[in-house]
C-alpha cells in the first residue's frame, strides 16, 4: 500500500470531488481517516436526497453542481461518483439508466469539460458493490451486474476510468454488515472497504 505521505504528495496539486450516496462515501471516509491531511483536497457532494422519480432525476446534477473554475487553484480535478446506482436499483428505476441517468451524466460531463479551461479533469466511476442477502427490495446481485455494465459502457465513451469495487468484494459477503455496505469496523472505518479505497488510490496515484 502507498503510505499516507506518498498519497499526500500525489494529491498535492489535485482536488477530488466525490459524489453519490453512501457507497461512494465509504471512499471519502476511508481516505480522510488514512490521510487526514487530504481533507483540504477533498470535496464530498452527496447527490442522493430521498426517493427519486424521472423528473427529479433530470434536474439533479450527477456531480453535485461543482463549479470547476472555483477549483482551478489545483492542476487536476478528479470526479469520483457511483451515480446513486444502488438507489436506482432499490427504487426499481433501473430501466431509467439509459433513458434518463446516462444522458444526464453525458450532458453534465460535457459542460464540465467545456468550463475546465486549463485544468486537467478526470472522471472515475466508483462501481456499485456486489449485493448480498437481498435485504432491500429490488436489490439483487444480477441487477447490480446489469447496472454496472450499462454505466461502465457509457462512461468509458466519456473517457472515464472505472474503480472496480465489484470483483474484489465478490468473495467477501462476510465483510458486509447489511449485504450492501462494507464500512463496518470501529467507527465504521476500514475493513474490506478500506481495501477498495487503497486500490483506487493506487489507480489515481500510479497512473500519473
Amino acid at each position: 500500500f502507498l503510505t499516507p505521505d506518498q498519497i499526500g504528495d500525489c494529491l498535492a496539486d489535485t482536488t477530488i470531488v466525490i459524489s453519490g450516496d453512501s457507497i461512494s462515501s465509504e471512499f471519502y471516509h476511508n481516505l480522510i481517516h488514512y490521510v487526514p491531511q487530504c481533507d483540504k483536497h477533498l470535496v464530498w457532494k452527496p447527490t442522493y436526497k430521498g426517493p427519486t422519480h424521472v423528473k427529479r432525476m433530470k434536474m439533479e446534477h450527477p456531480f453535485g453542481g461543482i463549479n470547476v473554475r472555483a477549483l482551478e487553484m489545483n492542476k487536476r480535478v478528479i470526479f469520483v461518483s457511483d451515480f446513486n446506482v444502488a438507489h436506482l436499483i432499490w427504487e426499481n428505476q433501473l430501466r431509467y439508466l439509459n433513458a434518463v441517468t446516462i444522458p444526464n451524466i453525458e450532458q453534465r460531463w460535457i459542460s464540465i469539460l467545456k468550463s475546465s479551461e486549463e485544468t486537467e479533469v478526470q472522471g472515475i466511476y466508483y462501481a456499485g458493490y456486489p449485493l448480498y442477502f437481498e435485504k432491500y427490495k429490488h436489490m439483487t446481485y444480477d441487477r447490480m451486474v446489469i447496472a454496472n455494465s450499462l454505466l461502465e459502457a457509457a462512461l468509458k465513451n466519456l473517457s472515464f476510468s472505472v474503480a472496480d469495487t465489484f470483483t474484489p468484494l465478490l468473495s467477501r459477503p462476510d465483510a458486509s454488515w447489511d449485504g450492501n455496505h462494507f464500512l463496518q469496523v470501529l467507527d465504521k472505518l476500514g475493513g474490506a472497504s478500506k481495501m477498495v479505497t487503497m486500490m483506487l488510490l493506487h489507480q489515481i496515484c500510479l497512473s500519473r
